[in-house]
């Protein structure tokens, strides 16, 4: 008996063991109706989105036919609807793709909850996931694809993380949504968990990344990118090994040289998922076992094949694809990897943010080894971060001391508005975004015998991004200040900070960036609220200090340098 063969069985063991297990525990709330005869009720509304399909006719002898909600991923959802129903269980699944974040964020809601879930990863549900739902695993794997680089020439890369980080001639989708895009990053945390590459290399091809997909161009597809390697655009593109088969299928005449690093790779599982609200329908177990049986069987390893997947145990595709058996990263360390993924989620979204610069007195004090005010390398940064913010951003100013402004009620406040917040490149009065902050910033000056309103700050600018907040995008609140609150008048800092717990919103979240500038900076303070509102702390002595947070926290890139 080969490896492969032993490897198979012991997953069908497990698949098989871990089904009965559910079902003993399942328990019976299913709905019975007329006859006797039971039935699952679809979903109310729109569940989605792209496609939406019943598998296939329902047989005569069902006078009833139970329908099952299955939301799945790409290829195999094209399987799945091809499943048939037949006479003795008269199940009937309800196909529909949907973007995996999007699956994730129903049934953490309990809003359009899928019956089956079938995400392309289960290293990618978990992400998404985040504990904050749970789900059944009825199978770990029902197919199996590894990620690979598509060359016009044969070519040698050592690692993924090198792979990452050309984004000048290796295309890429985005993680987000695509599957080998995906399991690139899931690989790079894999090298480093098995020190195949550095700790500190960690996000560098990742933000790289991050900060030019769907920036410098559209996000392209496998195919795309494949058409532009085939076109010489590209020298090579991160794809899956599904893509690649599929993509030789149709275009035969392609001259293409499939690969991994000499690192190894990591692949794709296609886990079978039930939310944990339908694990005790007995329809559900018996849809979900179906699904599993019919991928297990000579039909289902047939309809993979056609897909360009692997059986669930990674067995070499039979004469569609050169790749062999190739060498499989552990994936490890849970946490690195969910390190990195929040990484690039956050450099990969748009800014949405507010800059408060401290304006007070006590801004005015030369710092230490410059001939510079605290003002004017806070002033410097932010004029060349400016700069660095693509299309995509929105930023407003404030500048805040104590009673310098005015609210809508006419009240003085201790903080003023510059400039509102709107997108870097809109057009005001013929004038840009851009223009307008820069022109903000050149004009900051300190305001004599003034003192710092740094709470009452922080909770306006907090109550102003909730009120401009923007899905998808990175939410935040960037305060650059010396840390001192010199406002007796103001809140005090429990009460800023308990404020914001009950005011903050989990799934729509404003951050904090807290910029402590010079080296007496009150940072013991800083240090003590961010973490209790969701926020970073930066110490900065210099300009080039303040400019190196916003790198660190937001990314650079080539794309960001055009916009200046």
């Amino acid at each position: 008996m080969t490896n492969t063969m032993s490897r198979r069985e012991a997953l069908d063991q497990r698949r098989k063991k871990d089904f009965r297990k559910w079902m003993a525990t399942g328990g019976a709330t299913a709905v019975f109706l007329g006859g006797g005869v039971l039935t699952v009720h679809s979903f109310q509304g729109d569940q989605n989105p792209e496609s939406k399909d019943v598998s296939t006719e329902i047989p005569a002898e069902c006078s009833t036919s139970q329908h099952i909600n299955v939301v799945a991923t790409g290829k195999i959802a094209d399987i799945v609807k091809k499943i048939p129903v037949n006479a003795e269980d008269c199940i009937s699944l309800n196909v529909s793709e949907s973007a995996s974040d999007k699956t994730a964020s129903d049934i953490i809601s309990g809003i359009n909850v899928p019956h089956i879930w079938i995400p392309d990863s289960s290293t990618r549900a978990n992400l998404y996931l985040d504990n904050k739902a749970k789900v059944t695993t009825v199978s770990d794997s029902l197919a199996n694809t590894p990620g690979v680089i598509v060359s016009r020439d044969s070519k040698d890369f050592q690692t993924w993380s090198d792979v990452l980080k050309d984004s000048e001639t290796i295309g890429m989708s985005d993680p987000k949504t695509e599957s080998a895009a995906f399991s690139s990053l899931v690989s790079v945390a894999a090298e480093v968990n098995e020190d195949k590459v550095s700790r500190d290399q960690l996000t560098t091809g990742s933000a790289i990344r991050a900060q030019t997909i769907g920036v410098t161009g559209p996000v392209l597809s496998p195919t795309d990118l494949l058409d532009k390697v085939v076109d010489g655009e590209h020298e090579s593109a991160i794809v899956t090994e599904a893509d690649f088969v599929k993509y030789k299928d149709e275009h035969q005449d392609a001259s293409l040289n499939v690969a991994v690093p000499n690192s190894g790779t990591t692949e794709l599982d296609y886990p079978l998922l039930v939310p944990e609200e339908n694990a005790s329908n007995d329809t559900v177990s018996v849809a979900a076992q179906k699904i599993s049986d019919y991928l297990g069987s000579d039909a289902g390893r047939s309809a993979l094949e056609s897909e360009g997947l692997r059986t669930s145990s990674g067995e070499k595709l039979s004469d569609v694809s050169p790749l062999d058996q190739p060498l499989e990263l552990s994936q490890g360390d849970s946490k690195m990897l969910s390190d990195l993924w929040k990484s690039y989620v956050t450099q990969a979204a748009p800014l949405n943010g507010l800059v408060a610069i401290d304006s007070s007195s006590s801004m005015s004090q030369q710092v230490e080894g410059t001939d510079q005010s605290r003002l004017q390398i806070t002033a410097d940064a932010a004029l060349a971060g400016s700069q660095l913010f693509p299309s995509r951003d929105s930023l407003g100013i404030w500048a805040f001391a104590r009673d310098i402004g005015k609210d809508a009620t006419g009240q003085t406040v201790d903080y003023k508005e510059l400039v509102p917040i709107r997108g870097v490149d809109e057009d005001v009065d013929g004038l840009s975004q851009r223009d307008l902050v820069q022109e903000a910033i050149t004009e900051l000056a300190v305001y004599p015998n003034s003192q710092s309103g740094l709470y009452d700050t922080m909770l306006a600018g907090f109550h102003t991004v909730k009120q401009n907040y923007k899905p998808g995008a990175t939410n935040v609140v960037i305060i650059m200040t010396d840390g001192v609150n010199d406002d007796e008048n103001s809140i005090d800092k429990q009460e800023l900070i308990s404020t914001i717990q009950q005011e903050q919103d989990p799934n729509n979240p404003v951050m904090f960036l807290l910029i402590g500038v010079s080296n007496d900076a009150d940072m013991s303070t800083l240090h003590e609220i961010a973490p209790q509102i969701g926020g970073e702390v930066f110490e900065a002595e210099t300009s080039a200090d303040i400019q190196r947070v916003f790198q660190d926290a937001f990314g650079e890139g080539p794309h960001k340098q055009s916009a200046q």
